[in-house]
């Protein structure tokens, strides 16, 4: 019998071989769809804690103080008259507050004064905008 080729255990093993690193380049964790999940959690937890106040507002009739922090990048929301913390929550590093605003929810649940609050996500190189609608407290997350 003459080698003119290879044999099958050769073949296997170079084909074994190849699907592992194939296999390893395939589930290699994708950095930026990492970060895309970690900017829509904060976003839902900006939505979440701010519509957690404007209830407390209206359950409680409490005046809620609702901050938006550009230079420590976080959301802090608070009782207006005793200052008790209700909620704190800091940015992931690749959203930037851009507009540093305090508003306070009245005990109706409506906003005393209204604004846009604008966010810049660098790894996207998008700006996001929570709009507030004037008097009634809702907002929008727009891109």
């Amino acid at each position: 019998m003459s080698k003119k080729g290879y044999t099958l255990m050769e073949s296997l093993i170079v084909l074994v071989l190849l699907s592992a690193m194939s296999m390893l380049l395939m589930f290699r964790p994708n950095v930026n769809l990492s970060k895309q999940i970690e900017s829509r959690i904060f976003f839902d937890e900006v939505m979440s804690h701010l519509k957690q106040a404007q209830q407390i507002a209206i359950l409680q009739k409490r005046l809620i103080s609702v901050e938006f922090h550009a230079s420590l990048n976080q959301l802090r929301i608070r009782d207006a008259y005793s200052q008790e913390r209700i909620a704190t929550l800091d940015a992931p590093e690749h959203i930037q507050f851009q507009t540093p605003y305090m508003f306070m929810y009245l005990q109706g649940g409506g906003v005393n004064q209204f604004r846009t609050i604008s966010f810049y996500d660098y790894d996207r190189n998008q700006r996001i905008y929570l709009v507030f609608q004037l008097g009634n407290g809702q907002f929008e997350l727009q891109t």
